[in-house]
């Protein structure tokens, strides 16, 4: 991956995706309310089919 200098300190949401669907949830790049909102969301059973997609590079449709 190139680092682009003028996206030097942005946030990109590429790691902060990969992180979640890895089972972890950064802290200090979301606000309250949508940190609250994804752990949540880890409970559910799209979640896991999400992450099971995502960890096999399945890039098929959910059912």
């Amino acid at each position: 991956m190139v680092e682009l200098e003028s996206l030097v300190g942005v946030i990109s949401a590429t790691p902060l995706r990969e992180a979640y669907y890895y089972g972890e949830i950064i802290e200090s790049a979301f606000p309250l309310g949508t940190s609250e909102f994804l752990h949540k969301f880890k409970k559910m059973a799209i979640y896991q089919q999400l992450q099971d997609k995502y960890l096999t590079q399945d890039k098929t449709n959910l059912e």
